[in-house]
């Protein structure tokens, strides 16, 4: 590209060299010149363009305060807040999102959300305690009382998010406080306001999987399961619903999958499953979600249809 020179208007015009007054019209109307402009003008436009921010300074509105604890000890307060400027998630069915509900599985439906810094507060008994600000969209907000299931779906997205960013094991048998919107002051967060919703948040993984060794002997004892085809008739998933009572996290189960068999093992011999199925499955798209509410691990198997 070219470049412009700007000349000194208020400069007496030297050596028999033109004025800008003595520039004709025809010479400013040319066609180069008009091009350069274009140029010019086009360039600034992109550059605009690329200027506009991606995050602002987002002031929450107060939705509901969750009262919990952590494995480790300590008080947890986490104030649940809205704002029409975090993006919204994808448009979803409600027989997808029921889906997505039964299994609590975020990765068929995931909630863009923003998490502030941690910051320490004063319960009502004086003594300090930790709380967390997180912010979702105005309008997925407004559904958690009118979608079956939807408050208690994203309550478990929310803590786990937490959970996954901080390194720490929260209790789900938590309180949404009745007298308290919020614990502490609602602090300004920058938040992503552009709509990259898998930049925002990503899917966070609700167990973590780890494959048996071979040779390690494994016992325990077999828990209630429920192995539920959907649809019923020509399957594309299989879902193991495991019954874990005994356990309080996912941090001793061990998953192994093959194509027609699927073992679970909750270490040191408390728990152990091996179940052979009767269709062949892909083992590498498997997910599986452990909710600590309800102590059950949720085994989601996509059915090889070519097999």
């Amino acid at each position: 590209m070219e470049s412009l020179k700007f000349l000194n208007t208020d400069a007496e015009p030297s050596g028999g060299e033109p004025s800008i007054s003595s520039l004709d019209n025809e010479a400013l109307s040319s066609e180069s010149v008009q091009q350069l402009l274009q140029e010019v003008e086009a360039s600034f436009q992109e550059d605009s363009t690329k200027q506009q921010p991606e995050f602002q300074m987002v002031a929450p509105t107060a939705g509901f305060c969750v009262k919990t604890d952590a494995e480790h000890g300590g008080k947890y307060f986490v104030n649940l807040c809205h704002s029409d400027k975090v993006p919204s998630p994808p448009a979803i069915a409600d027989e997808e999102l029921a889906l997505a509900i039964a299994h609590m599985d975020n990765s068929r439906f995931n909630v863009p959300m923003s998490l502030g810094q941690e910051h320490t507060e004063v319960d009502k008994a004086g003594k300090p305690c930790i709380a967390y600000d997180v912010i979702i969209n105005s309008d997925v907000f407004a559904q958690l009382d009118e979608r079956e299931g939807m408050r208690d779906f994203l309550l478990e997205l929310m803590l786990s998010y937490i959970e996954s960013k901080h390194g720490i094991q929260l209790n789900r048998h938590y309180t949404i406080l009745k007298r308290r919107k919020v614990m502490g002051v609602l602090q300004p967060q920058w938040c992503r306001v552009k709509t990259k919703v898998r930049e925002l948040s990503k899917p966070v993984k609700l167990m973590e999987e780890q494959t048996v060794e071979e040779g390690v002997p494994t016992s325990g004892v077999e828990p209630i399961y429920t192995l539920l085809k959907e649809p019923e008739t020509a399957p594309e998933f299989l879902i193991l619903e495991v019954e874990l009572p005994k356990l309080t996290s996912a941090a001793t189960l061990a998953l192994d999958v093959a194509s027609d068999c699927v073992r679970v093992h909750a270490r040191p011999d408390v728990y152990f499953l091996e179940l052979e199925l009767d269709h062949v499955v892909k083992a590498s798209a498997t997910m599986a979600q452990f909710n600590r509410r309800t102590q059950v691990l949720t085994i989601t198997l996509q059915v090889n249809q070519l097999a």
